[in-house]
């Protein structure tokens, strides 16, 4: 098993477990700073999958024809957008386009 492989398998079971870092380091007989540094590059690698993981959810647009005369998209942070249903898609791409 590579040192990363292990070293993640160490972190997950310590943040399954109740016990302080320190006494898990002991425990597995572990350098503290050493486990420190795997810790934060695995937090590091989780935030990188979840940015992944949020862009990935969009979620296509279909507008039945005859009914709305516009369309509102509602982001979470609570900002709305109202667009007649007839805009011109690269203009309604530009709006919607988020920069990460």
């Amino acid at each position: 098993m590579k040192k990363k492989e292990r070293m993640y398998e160490l972190v997950g079971q310590w943040h399954k477990s109740d016990q302080k870092k320190t006494d898990f380091c002991q425990q597995e007989k572990i350098n503290i700073h050493t486990f420190t540094y795997w810790v934060q590059k695995y937090k590091t690698q989780n935030q990188q999958k979840q940015k992944i993981s949020n862009t990935q959810k969009f979620i296509p647009l279909q507008v039945a024809p005859g009914r709305p005369t516009a369309v509102e998209l509602v982001y979470p942070n609570g900002v709305r957008l109202c667009v007649p249903k007839d805009v011109d898609l690269s203009y309604l791409k530009s709006l919607i386009k988020i920069e990460i």
